[in-house]
């Protein structure tokens, strides 16, 4: 019924018999010409099959008849221009074809002339469409890389795709397609269905549509016909028609599903015909369909089958037509619009949307299971944090109005899960809703709680997300792991914003060849040539994300450094690079690291491009996000916020920030940090932070404001604890004064004023 028709003349499979050998197609088409001068060879599809790959040979032989007949021609080249050039071409598949030819024989200055009176023909939609099917995409690829056609050559080539593609999915043509599907015409039916199949999806989606329409009732056997010939590339369309208020819509959806094999074909049909929300003419048709095809399981059959689908889905599993693309189209029916939408998202992002959305069916099969509400939950989370990404909040109020009776023991129990499946999107929403409903409860306890916890599974984003539900709850009471949550707040509050690569090498012009090596790739680096320097360095810096690790490197041997990073919650999952020296090594390294995630074994190499595609594969582990500037400066925002309340606030003295006294130091020449910080430091009582405030009062480089800032701080944490400074440094900061009689009265000032502080608590103190 939707077939088309085809037919090749006499002389096209001629040719097609011997399409490797150009020199043979060009003396056809020179002795034709010979034998018709008068006759365009652009009359018919013929000329077409000329063009294929470029030859050199400028002369050849051809026989003619079955009487062997030598004709010679000379110069088939010139022969060639010079017969297409008589021929005249003007349309634009004549001037198509006419390029063709002369970029076979690389005349491209004569090619240059027919692609300029091409160009200059404007072509609208329709008319790019046909060129383009007349001709094929594959000669305009050709236009746009011959390096003596450009730039115009690239310019049409992409002006006739785009206008080609727009014309022959635009609203008009589809629709103009659809009212074909049903002519009387057998013939205009086959080639509308050919062209509709060839728009794809929207072509479906709208054949779908119709079934809204009542007024076109008569029409619908026509449409159903098409949408069943149009296989599995419907599947997409009819799962979000399954759900349409539409009723006539909704019953084709169904049946159009029972005609595919495919497993979300299946899965809609279970949901439809098991899930207690189906209104009951839906689900009694669904049943049918799957009865008489023989696939309707016992229900729990059905709900084993569906807890295996969202557990799959949940760890990453896709469907086998989507596992090697990067986006998947996810269609849903619009009820106000009355049409299907569609919305493009990551292949991952889809497969955690049908595990959300087996979930559901899960659920509203049976909402009195305990583990189908788990799933469903679950699912939820990990759904709506993938599709928000790591930079955004989840819609709380949302996921709250729509999961009934939800409370934050139940999110904590499934925190608990999300970390023991390694679903960090799930934690990380789970956190954040618990930032919103949770209290003392889920932070105190003898024992470590499940916010706490998430800081150690050691992914910067759950982490802060944890972080952050902790400091909002804001528990006035010690609890189990506090320290952690301070130390935490240290470390993210002095980021600078960038990401770091961390390269060890015994050798320090060779680690500092490697770390060099990605600075154009938008990292900043370290290096160092000891295990425990490395180790150091890398759990002191929060912007450190890539970890290079060489087998060279000693104190202590490389293999128990990996086994320590890959402990410590700072950088157990941060992507290891095991630099090997020998191929020995090499596949010794191999041995011994089998099984340890996000790690890989590289031959070490000072070669940018073996670099540069070493450290292609260590990102990719970065899983399942990378933290960005912008997230970096949002995390050390609220953590400076915190520690400025957590230090200044009695009730929270039970944290302590003594160990980390450099981290809070370094905030100080933050300028968007620099209040904060001399408020913190002004609550620290030790030499270390007194020296740090007066060392920045004392840069008459800094801004004066900041200077007196700080300066304040200072008198601050003198009058609290009082001086600190040993009798040289009050000596260096007096010479520090009287070496400012040059600088300006400002600075003179805010270093005479310390000086006043430091004189009034000595004089305190005599007494």
């Amino acid at each position: 019924m939707y077939g088309g028709r085809s037919g090749r003349s006499p002389l096209v499979m001629i040719m097609q018999l011997f399409s490797r050998s150009l020199r043979f197609k060009i003396l056809i088409a020179a002795a034709l010409l010979i034998a018709s001068p008068t006759t365009s060879i652009f009359a018919q599809d013929d000329a077409t099959v000329i063009r294929d790959e470029a030859t050199r040979d400028r002369q050849g032989i051809i026989r003619l008849g079955t009487d062997e007949r030598v004709v010679r021609i000379e110069n088939t080249e010139e022969l060639l221009v010079r017969s297409v050039a008589q021929s005249n071409p003007t349309t634009a598949i004549e001037l198509a074809k006419a390029i063709g030819l002369m970029i076979d024989i690389e005349r491209f200055d004569v090619a240059s002339e027919y692609l300029d009176s091409l160009a200059s023909l404007e072509l609208d939609g329709e008319a790019s469409y046909e060129l383009n099917r007349s001709v094929g995409p594959d000669l305009f690829y050709e236009i746009a890389r011959a390096k003596d056609l450009q730039p115009l050559g690239r310019e049409t080539a992409v002006k006739v795709f785009k206008a080609a593609s727009s014309w022959a999915n635009s609203d008009e043509r589809v629709a103009v397609l659809i009212d074909q599907l049903a002519s009387d015409d057998e013939y205009a039916r086959g080639e509308a269905f050919a062209k509709l199949n060839r728009v794809g999806k929207k072509g479906v989606a709208r054949v779908i549509e119709t079934f809204a329409d009542q007024n076109r009732e008569d029409d619908f056997p026509a449409m159903r016909g098409a949408l069943y010939a149009f296989g599995e590339s419907a599947v997409g369309p009819l799962l979000g028609a399954a759900e349409s208020n539409e009723p006539a819509v909704r019953i084709e959806a169904i049946r159009g599903l029972a005609k595919l094999e495919s497993n979300q074909a299946v899965d809609m049909l279970l949901r439809q015909s098991l899930s207690l929300q189906t209104q009951s003419p839906f689900r009694e048709l669904a049943s049918f369909h799957l009865s008489k095809s023989g696939r309707a399981p016992a229900r729990s059959d059905a709900e084993s089958r569906l807890r295996s689908r969202v557990e799959g889905f949940l760890e990453g599993r896709r469907e086998s037509a989507e596992s090697l693309v990067g986006t998947v189209d996810v269609w849903s029916w619009n009820d106000d619009s009355g049409k299907l939408e569609v919305v493009e998202v990551e292949s991952s992002v889809a497969a955690r949307l049908r595990a959300a959305e087996l979930a559901r069916t899960l659920f509203e099969i049976d909402p009195t299971n305990t583990r189908n509400r788990e799933l469903h939950l679950l699912s939820q989370l990990e759904f709506r944090k993938r599709r928000v990404g790591a930079s955004q909040q989840i819609n709380v109020d949302e996921l709250l109005e729509q999961a009934e009776n939800i409370d934050a023991v139940e999110i904590e129990r499934l925190l608990v899960e999300a970390i023991d499946l390694d679903l960090i999107p799930a934690a990380t929403a789970a956190c954040e809703v618990l930032k919103q409903i949770g209290s003392d409860s889920q932070v105190v306890g003898a024992e470590r709680r499940p916010l706490v916890n998430a800081i150690l599974v050691g992914d910067r984003h759950l982490q802060f997300a944890a972080f952050d539900a902790i400091a909002e709850i804001n528990p006035k009471t010690a609890y189990a792991g506090c320290s952690y949550v301070a130390e935490l707040g240290a470390f993210l509050a002095s980021s600078r914003f960038n990401r770091k690569c961390a390269v060890g090498h015994i050798r320090n012009e060779v680690a500092q060849a490697w770390a060099t090596s990605t600075g154009p790739r938008g990292w900043s680096s370290m290096a160092a040539t000891s295990s425990q320097e490395f180790f150091e360095k890398v759990t002191s810096d929060p912007d450190v994300a890539m970890l290079i690790v060489s087998d060279t490197l000693r104190r202590p041997e490389h293999r128990e450094l990996v086994q320590q990073l890959r402990s410590h919650w700072k950088t157990r999952r941060m992507p290891i690079g095991l630099l090997a020296r020998d191929a020995n090594h090499l596949i010794r390294s191999v041995r011994y690291t089998e099984g340890i995630d996000r790690l890989l074994t590289f031959p070490i190499s000072l070669d940018s491009g073996a670099i540069a595609s070493q450290l292609d594969q260590l990102e990719d582990q970065q899983s399942p996000w990378n933290v960005s500037s912008d997230d970096r400066y949002r995390h050390a925002a609220r953590a400076v916020q915190w520690l400025e309340g957590a230090t200044t606030d009695p009730e929270l003295d039970f944290y302590h920030f003594g160990a980390h006294q450099k981290q809070l130091l370094d905030l100080l020449y933050h300028p968007e940090f620099t209040s904060s910080a001399a408020k913190i430091l002004a609550t620290q009582p030790t030499a270390v932070a007194q020296r740090a405030m007066l060392g920045f009062v004392s840069q008459g480089d800094l801004p004066i404001e900041a200077r007196e800032l700080v300066a304040d701080a200072f008198e601050s944490a003198v009058k609290r604890g009082g001086t600190m400074l040993t009798t040289r440094e009050i000596q260096l900061q007096y010479e520090r004064y009287n070496a400012s009689e040059s600088q300006p009265a400002e600075t003179q000032k805010v270093l005479g004023r310390v000086l006043d502080v430091i004189e009034a608590r000595r004089k305190r103190s005599r007494r």
